[in-house]
């Protein structure tokens, strides 16, 4: 299994860093959807001119989020990966 800690600094780092690279494969996180929609700079830009009280750049927020969230219990991830079939 991989290091939750070091994926996770890796994935907010990337985020952080290089939005625009490709996202690295090979780690416990997905960025699969039902729906098909993924992010994107016109997606953002969009998003921003419609919805009301959007912030201009929610990025800033996001990466406290991501940083400042407790890790899930390594039985929870056990059994979230089982959910998913992964």
């Amino acid at each position: 299994m991989c290091d939750n800690v070091q994926d996770r600094s890796q994935l907010i780092d990337h985020i952080d860093k290089r939005p625009e690279g490709m996202w690295k494969i090979g780690t416990i996180y997905s960025f699969r959807n039902e729906a098909k929609v993924y992010g994107s700079p016109m997606f953002d830009a969009v998003w921003g001119q419609t919805v009301p009280d959007a912030p201009p750049d929610p990025m800033p927020a996001v990466l406290q989020k991501l940083r400042s969230a407790a890790l899930p219990r390594p039985s929870d991830a056990a059994r979230s990966a089982a959910e998913d079939g992964t």
